[in-house]
């Protein structure tokens, strides 16, 4: 779960209005990883997803003294973020039989803010739990993978191991998080989605 901000939200808004640097920071720390992951559902680049997630925080700082409300704050982000997507995606190259569909997402998009981005960072929690007790080899690999977002074949080539042995370890790890998931049906059917996003295993 995110960490509780340490202030009250009614200080906390008045504190950003004003244009107080520690109010920003903490509503960036609590919604930086919902936007981030939310622009990665449509965006295969790590480095753009977080220039286009630094944008929307960017465009935040610039109207601070009009949100009412850290709701008013989320809502503004998600609207942000989903219109920056939607903007690359239209004038960036891609594969043009995904664009359509892309794009479609992006206007069908529900208007209750980062509901997914929340059970990712639940999920994230946990699996952070799970990944510091896999052997030193595996937690290395996994990291590797989900961390910096390297394909197989340039984990193995760092790391000096064969390719199959890289994809073994990997597989290995997520099934043993899945297990410790077990308890989590919800977190669990999201991890089974997020296995075929190259964010989590390159």
């Amino acid at each position: 779960m995110t960490a509780p901000l340490p202030y009250d939200d009614e200080t906390l808004m008045h504190l950003f209005r004003e244009g107080e640097g520690e109010a920003f920071t903490q509503v960036y720390q609590h919604f930086n990883k919902r936007v981030f992951f939310f622009v990665r559902q449509y965006l295969s680049s790590i480095t753009e997803a977080q220039d286009i997630t630094s944008e929307c925080f960017f465009k935040l700082w610039e109207k601070k003294s009009e949100f009412p409300s850290l709701d008013a704050v989320g809502a503004f982000l998600h609207v942000a973020a989903r219109n920056q997507c939607f903007n690359y995606l239209r004038h960036k190259q891609m594969a043009k039989e995904k664009e359509p569909e892309l794009l479609g997402l992006l206007n069908t998009s529900e208007d209750s803010p980062f509901s997914l981005e929340d059970l990712r960072i639940q999920l994230l929690d946990l699996i952070a739990g799970e990944v510091d007790k896999l052997p030193a080899k595996m937690k290395e690999i996994f990291m590797l993978s989900y961390q910096e977002g390297l394909k197989p074949a340039e984990i193995a080539q760092r790391l000096g191991l064969q390719v199959q042995t890289v994809k073994n370890q990997r597989l290995n790890a997520v099934r043993l998080i899945k297990t410790a998931l077990a308890d989590h049906p919800l977190l669990f059917a999201v991890l089974l989605l997020l296995e075929y996003e190259t964010a989590f295993w390159g």
